[in-house]
């Protein structure tokens, strides 16, 4: 209900006026309505009249009389570019080491005649004028989705060998998503010991990461199924004689939806048969490596319809903790209800694209199985098929 009526799209006026712009002045009145004063005392109905008298709205006695009207409503009158200093800027400028500039010696000045002359006109309205400090915030592009992840790398557990490193980046998907040139989308964690937690060997990282990304929805066709970044990670060891081993591949889809979230991933690192290659991994170091980490997924360069594994070998090993703190910006989520319901069925087809690969599975036995059920329906007689229709008809 709130949102019905304070997001409500009012419009907009334009008034034309050959007046300089320095005389323009706006009458701001700003009043204090709240559920200990809102219609708690309706005037007594007079014969013939059915309506509330405004007095309602104003300030009720309390037990010492009366309320400040300072508290309850404020009114002021503001000229073109003028002044009006709020609470945070008085205590600010009254520090004569926090003043940089020219201008901020001049409001410390200012400050000091208004506390003078008995203080300020104003308390709760205050104005930004053109000349203030201000910070250029990048606003985002219509019809595109702001992504911001503060992550880390908590722990990882139940590997074979001790200080243990990951290695981790995000794959952005090709089409509508970009990055920033500056932005790192990879990283590195220190080497960490591991303690003993039960019957597993935990290290914990605490490293932590951040990026940011853009989507842009330039598809509008209802079957595109937008793509959602994949969080790649790499888990290896280094032991005294500074011999390196690949402990585990893992993969994760970003979650789609803001907030915190802590996602645990599981990895597996790729074998051999037979004991030499297990001596070679204990007294050498090295083992079998992936060019492309990810492969641990579909990789993107991948064009064809089924990627197949069939003998490649691999072993289940321990997993990594990720806790990611995610953050999405939209110009959608503050404009119309038409446009914030079709942003919600953008982000609702990404959320469903970290289900995308069982949910393909499933549709692809359906398709298989309707194929086979026409394959076995054609190769049927003619008047076998003319017969069974008409009975079930």
């Amino acid at each position: 209900m709130a949102e019905t009526v304070w997001s409500t799209d009012t419009g907009e006026a334009v008034y034309r006026s050959r007046d300089p712009v320095r005389n323009l002045r706006l009458r701001v009145h700003l009043q204090r309505i709240t559920s200990s004063n809102f219609l708690r005392y309706q005037p007594a109905a007079q014969p013939g009249k059915d309506l509330i008298d405004l007095a309602t709205f104003r300030p009720h006695p309390t037990a010492s009389g009366h309320r400040s009207e300072e508290e309850e409503e404020e009114e002021v009158v503001i000229g073109w570019q003028e002044k009006l200093f709020s609470q945070f800027e008085v205590d600010l400028y009254r520090n004569e080491a926090a003043c940089q500039s020219p201008l901020d010696h001049q409001y410390r000045q200012e400050i000091l005649k208004l506390e003078d002359s008995g203080g300020r006109k104003n308390r709760r309205i205050f104005t930004y004028t053109d000349s203030d400090r201000y910070t250029n915030v990048e606003e985002t592009v219509p019809g595109a989705l702001r992504l911001f992840v503060n992550g880390e790398v908590v722990s990882a557990q139940g590997y074979e060998y001790d200080n243990l490193y990951v290695h981790f980046f995000v794959e952005l998907p090709t089409t509508n998503w970009s990055s920033p040139a500056f932005q790192q989308l990879s990283g590195i964690t220190q080497t960490c010991a591991t303690k003993s937690l039960g019957m597993d060997k935990v290290a914990y990282f605490s490293y932590p990461f951040t990026f940011e990304a853009s989507f842009l929805h330039e598809d509008e066709s209802a079957d595109a199924l937008p793509e959602w970044p994949v969080l790649y990670c790499e888990v290896l060891s280094l032991d005294f004689w500074q011999r390196c081993r690949v402990e585990g591949y893992g993969a994760v889809v970003l979650p789609a939806t803001p907030g915190s979230h802590t996602l645990t991933v599981p990895t597996w690192r790729p074998t051999e048969l037979g004991t030499v290659a297990e001596l070679r991994r204990f007294f050498i170091g090295g083992s079998l490596e992936l060019e492309d980490l990810s492969y641990v997924r579909i990789p993107g360069t991948f064009k064809g319809e089924r990627l197949s594994r069939f003998g490649f070998r691999t072993e289940t090993t321990g997993s990594v903790t990720f806790r990611l703190h995610c953050l999405q910006q939209s110009r959608a989520f503050m404009e119309s209800s038409f446009l914030r319901k079709k942003m919600r069925s953008v982000l609702d087809r990404l959320e469903g694209f970290s289900q995308q690969s069982s949910v393909h599975n499933v549709l692809e036995a359906f398709r298989r199985a309707r194929r086979r059920m026409q394959e076995a329906r054609e190769s049927l007689p003619q008047d076998l098929v003319s017969s069974s229709g008409t009975m079930v008809s």
